[in-house]
C-alpha cells in the first residue's frame, strides 16, 4: 500500500510525477488506437459498431446478416419508389425489423433510417475521416445505382411542398395475394418509375421463405386470361344456379360461423398479449377475421342474386380489362377470397362462396391452363384452390 505522505514538498512532488504518468500512458495509449485505425481504413478494414443489415465474417470483413439484410433491401427500395424515411421506418417496424449499432433492438425513427440511407458504406466505401470516402475491402451491399436514385429521390422530396398530401394507393391485388410457399401475405410496393412489385412479406423478415414474387403486372396479366377463359356454357346455365341454391342451403350455419370467427378472434388476441405473436401479424389476422365476420350476412337477409350472378360472371374479363387499380381490386375481391402466387406465377385462387359452383363448374368445361401450353411454360396452370374445389 502506498505510504506517501502527499502534504510533504517530496509527497507533492511524487503526486505530480504519478499525474504525468498517468496522462503519458493515457495519451500513449489514444495514439496507439488511433494508430491501429488508421492502419485498419489503410487495409478497407471498417472500424466501429456495424451498421443495420451486415455482421462480420471471416477475417473480420463484414458481410450480410441473413436476418437482418433482406429489411435492408427493403428499406432502400422502399426510399427508391419515393417513401419518406418515416414510411420507411414505419414498414420496417411493421415488418419486425429492429435497429443494430449503438441503439441496437429499439424501433426505427426517420433520423435512423436517414442515416442508413446516405450512409455510402452500404456502396462498398470507407469514411477517409478528411469528410471524404475511400474505398473498403468489404463488397457493395447496394448497387451504386440504386443508391443514387434513393438520393436523388430523397432530394425530389425535400423539395416537395411540405403540405403536399400523401395517400397510400390501392393496387388491383392489394390484400389477395399469398404466398404458397409460407401462406403469409405478399406486399406491393411501386417504384419511381411507377411499376409495382409484388413481395412475400415473410421472405422481406428474412424468414426463410423462398418466394421471391415478381412485378404486379405479370400476375395481372395472368388473373385477365384466366378470367377470360372463364365460361358458362348456356346449357350448364340451369344446373350452375341449381347447385349455387344447393350450397346456400347446405352452407356451416351462420351462428355456428360467427362463433368460430369469434372464438379465433379472441385466440390470436390473446398471443398478441401475451408477446407469442408480432404486432404486425396479429393486426393482418385480425383485420381479415373482422372483415369475414362484417361480410356474414344471415341467409335470410342475403339478396336474391341467382339471376344476375351469371350475367355478372360473364362479362367480368370485360370489366378487369376497362378497369382502373381501385376497381380491379373491389373486382378481385368481389370474385376471390385470395389467390395463391409463387415466382412468377399465380397457381390458384378461391373463389367468395356465392361464387365458388360457377367458378367449378367453368374449370370443368374449359383448360385451366393460364397460357393454353401444354407444356406449361412461363405462366403455369392457374386453378381453383383445392381446399374448396373438392
Amino acid at each position: 500500500e502506498n505510504q506517501i505522505d502527499y502534504t510533504t514538498p517530496a509527497g507533492k512532488f511524487m503526486l505530480v510525477m504519478q499525474g504525468g504518468l498517468a496522462e503519458l500512458y493515457s495519451d500513449n495509449l489514444s495514439l496507439e488506437v488511433k494508430k491501429g485505425k488508421q492502419e485498419r481504413k489503410a487495409q478497407g478494414l471498417y472500424n466501429g459498431l456495424l451498421p443495420f443489415g451486415v455482421m462480420k465474417g471471416e477475417n473480420r470483413v463484414p458481410v450480410p446478416d441473413p436476418s437482418s439484410f433482406p429489411g435492408l433491401i427493403m428499406m432502400f427500395e422502399l426510399a427508391a419508389s419515393g417513401k419518406s424515411d418515416r414510411e420507411v421506418a414505419r414498414a420496417l417496424n411493421a415488418a419486425g425489423y429492429r435497429t443494430a449499432g449503438n441503439r441496437v433492438g429499439k424501433p426505427f425513427t426517420k433520423d435512423g433510417v436517414r442515416g442508413i440511407l446516405i450512409n455510402r458504406f452500404f456502396v462498398g466505401e470507407l469514411p477517409d475521416g478528411k469528410g471524404g470516402w475511400i474505398e473498403g475491402s468489404h463488397q457493395p451491399f447496394i448497387n451504386a445505382e440504386q443508391f443514387q436514385e434513393v438520393q436523388d429521390m430523397r432530394a425530389r422530396n425535400r423539395k416537395q411542398p411540405k403540405t403536399m398530401k400523401r395517400t397510400a394507393r390501392t393496387y388491383s391485388l392489394s390484400g389477395v395475394l399469398r404466398c404458397v410457399d409460407c401462406g403469409g401475405p405478399m406486399w406491393v410496393h411501386s417504384n419511381n418509375k411507377g411499376r409495382a412489385r409484388i413481395y412475400c412479406r415473410e421472405r422481406a423478415k428474412g424468414e426463410g421463405c423462398v418466394n421471391r414474387g415478381t412485378f404486379l403486372d405479370v400476375y395481372e396479366e395472368q388473373v385477365k386470361e384466366y378470367l377470360t377463359r372463364f365460361v358458362i356454357p348456356s346449357d350448364y346455365q340451369a344446373q350452375i344456379l341449381k347447385l349455387y341454391g344447393h350450397l346456400q342451403h347446405v352452407e356451416t350455419n351462420h351462428e355456428s360461423k360467427q362463433k368460430e370467427l369469434a372464438g379465433r378472434l379472441e385466440r390470436i388476441r390473446k398471443l398478441y398479449e401475451w408477446g407469442d405473436k408480432p404486432e404486425a401479424e396479429y393486426l393482418y389476422e385480425s383485420g381479415q377475421i373482422k372483415q369475414e365476420l362484417a361480410e356474414l350476412v344471415p341467409e335470410q337477409q342475403r339478396p336474391d342474386v341467382l339471376a344476375v350472378l351469371g350475367e355478372f360472371l360473364s362479362d367480368v374479363s370485360v370489366a378487369w380489362e376497362k378497369a382502373t387499380q381501385e376497381q380491379r381490386n373491389r373486382l378481385a375481391r368481389r370474385l376471390f377470397e385470395f389467390a395463391r402466387v409463387k415466382d412468377e406465377n399465380v397457381v390458384s385462387v378461391r373463389p367468395q362462396p356465392e361464387l365458388r359452383p360457377f367458378f367449378q363448374i367453368s374449370e370443368d368445361c374449359q383448360s385451366k391452363s393460364l397460357s393454353g401450353d401444354p407444356d406449361r411454360g412461363r405462366t403455369g396452370d392457374l386453378s381453383l384452390d383445392r381446399t374448396i374445389a373438392a
